[in-house]
């Protein structure tokens, strides 16, 4: 069983994830989501372990999550279209990034980095 939007999506299961909440936020309020700090924002990461249903773009999917320094058996189903979530990006790619180097810091390195795709955003 394969799940796709498109042809471009890969089964979701096993897959990292990054999600962004409003419940997670400071006040909930969209304005207060500063793009120029987005590295500040309250992610969650962690790995998806079950989806509710093969078609992704269906409004209930929900998705069980295993949520990074949380022991697994605290996995949790979570609704991907909340209201309250304004962001879920799943893995798509492993990619080499460029970034100076943790040695030298006048030298620029090829590094392992994750790239993901948006289900909502």
């Amino acid at each position: 069983m394969v799940l796709t939007l498109g042809e471009s999506w890969p089964v979701l299961v096993g897959r990292r994830f990054l999600s962004l909440s409003a419940a997670d936020g400071s006040d909930g309020s969209h304005d207060s989501w500063d793009v120029e700090r987005v590295a500040e924002w309250p992610w969650l990461s962690g790995t998806i372990r079950a989806v509710s249903h093969t078609d992704v773009t269906k409004k209930d999917l929900k998705v069980c999550v295993e949520f990074d320094g949380e022991s697994w058996r605290k996995r949790r189903w979570i609704e991907v279209y909340s209201l309250l979530r304004r962001a879920f990006l799943v893995e798509h790619n492993l990619v080499l990034a460029e970034r100076k180097s943790p040695e030298i810091s006048e030298r620029i390195v090829q590094w392992p980095a994750i790239t993901y795709k948006p289900l909502l955003d």
